[in-house]
């Protein structure tokens, strides 16, 4: 009798700006396994790892080859990359003072990272703000240009 395949060879996620693991917390309770988390903040690395029980990096995402991201997934068929860029730049707060974040720059280095890495399902979460912005414009016209279906809310 041949071996049913586990769900963690079919399909799994890296994410990336993991933070404490909200998001990969709630995947990984809904059955999709969490192979990593990326995250430049050392204090996440404690809530990541009891949370989740995977693989967490310290590594700021503006530096970090794609193909070390891409390498995190195996052989996993359906490769899922999950990015919570930090919502501060796109807070009502730092547009209403019209501030410069560099933080804005880590969704294009997200954008980087899905082009070079190519998963299958990509997936986004910040706050409702970034979508009045044109920087989503931007995000979700390069996506589909890469020949992904987008849809958001």
């Amino acid at each position: 009798m041949a071996s049913i395949p586990s769900l963690s060879s079919k399909i799994a996620v890296v994410d990336v700006f993991c933070g404490a693991a909200g998001l990969s917390y709630g995947l990984k309770a809904s059955g999709i396994p969490v192979l990593a988390g990326i995250d430049l903040d050392p204090a996440c690395r404690f809530p990541f790892e009891q949370n989740v029980g995977a693989t967490f990096l310290e590594r700021d995402v503006s530096t970090l080859p794609s193909d070390e991201i891409g390498a995190l997934f195996g052989q996993v068929r359906t490769r899922v990359l999950a990015g919570c860029a930090p919502c501060q730049p796109f807070s009502g707060y730092t547009t209403k003072r019209r501030a410069i974040d560099p933080r804005w720059e880590l969704l294009v280095e997200f954008l980087r990272i899905v082009s070079e890495v190519r998963p299958e399902i990509v997936t986004l979460e910040n706050v409702p703000r970034l979508v009045h912005l044109p920087l989503w414009g931007t995000f979700l016209s390069s996506l589909k240009a890469a020949g992904y279906s987008t849809s958001w809310r």
